[in-house]
């Protein structure tokens, strides 16, 4: 059984008199009268980033996300209006460039992938689109999903497939041509999804979803694609506004220097107030390439029994 640290944000602020509004127009969300609490929780540990994307963006349906190319792309729903948006920020948050979706449903797309040269998002009619990161235009290419609402979105690089779900729907792995592999059980509400292969024993697939944790509509799991199983992992989010929803969800190794993060999309629910749809990194493991060195975990040293038995190592990271 691999140990993995999990560490995820554990501070919130208090709703009005202890009670949770309810979501706004602009949060899309799960049927809240089926509750799911999970067996067993790790919640230990802080958020390593953020930013307020609805401030960003100026949009309050800001719905996936994706890491991709140094700059995030977020999905939005235009704030209920048509032409539908993709917005690419920097790293910092700041927005640098607007496109239109080549969609004109209520929400437009909903979670993200990418493959590292273009990102994907689906919207209410099962397709898949391809955009092109460099314009943030659709290329064209479009994928069939094996749903209505391919709502949860990701990419498995390694056999060049796609992982999607529609809140409880069962989970399904398919092609470029939307050729159906696998069909798995859930009994979550799915809505995001992204694919980690830098933890230790992976890969796997990490699902954000909106069961309810007594806090927030957001609660994700660790999900094991060779076994098709749900692990004992999950990770309660309890960061942003009380009854705050799940949205997208996205994985990187390059954002945070040293750390394997998740970045999640929250749909924050304050009617009233001031709350906005954020984006927060969750930390999932120590991560270490050429530009971000790890220190030795393992040494083993031997005597010839002419020198002293004496060794000092010196890390710089």
């Amino acid at each position: 059984m691999v140990n993995l640290l999990i560490v995820i944000a554990i501070s919130f602020t208090p709703s009005k008199n202890g009670k949770f509004l309810q979501p706004r127009a602009t949060d899309d969300v799960a049927d809240r009268s089926v509750r799911v609490y999970p067996k067993r929780i790790k919640d230990f540990g802080d958020s390593l980033y953020g930013f307020n994307a609805q401030l960003a963006t100026g949009d309050n349906e800001i719905l996936g996300v994706e890491f991709v190319g140094g700059y995030f792309w977020l999905s939005g729903g235009n704030s209920m209006a048509n032409p539908n948006k993709l917005y690419k920020l920097d790293r910092n948050g700041v927005l640098e460039a607007t496109y239109d979706q080549p969609t004109l449903s209520s929400w437009g797309f909903r979670d993200l992938a990418s493959d590292g040269q273009y990102i994907y998002g689906t919207d209410d009619d099962g397709t898949i689109y391809q955009i092109d990161i460099t314009d943030g235009s659709p290329t064209g290419v479009t994928i069939p999903g094996p749903l209505s609402v391919n709502r949860a979105l990701a990419y498995d690089p390694s056999h060049d497939r796609f992982w999607t779900a529609n809140f409880r729907s069962q989970i399904y792995e398919f092609d470029r041509n939307g050729n159906v592999f696998n069909v798995y059980p859930n009994n979550h509400n799915i809505y995001g999804m992204a694919w980690d292969d830098v933890s230790p024993g992976g890969p796997w697939l990490w699902v954000a979803t909106q069961d309810y944790n007594g806090t927030t509509y957001n609660t994700i799991y660790q999900f094991d694609p060779r076994t098709g199983t749900y692990t004992d992992s999950a990770i309660v989010v309890n960061y942003g506004f009380p009854g705050g929803h799940a949205g997208g969800l996205a994985f990187a190794s390059n954002l945070i220097q040293g750390k394997a993060v998740l970045i999640e999309v929250i749909q924050e629910t304050d009617a009233t107030g001031p709350h906005n749809d954020i984006v927060i990194a969750i930390e999932v493991a120590d991560f270490g390439g050429y530009n971000t060195p790890m220190p030795p975990s393992s040494i083993t040293s031997y005597s010839d029994y002419t020198m002293p038995s004496s060794m000092i190592l010196r890390w710089n990271d």
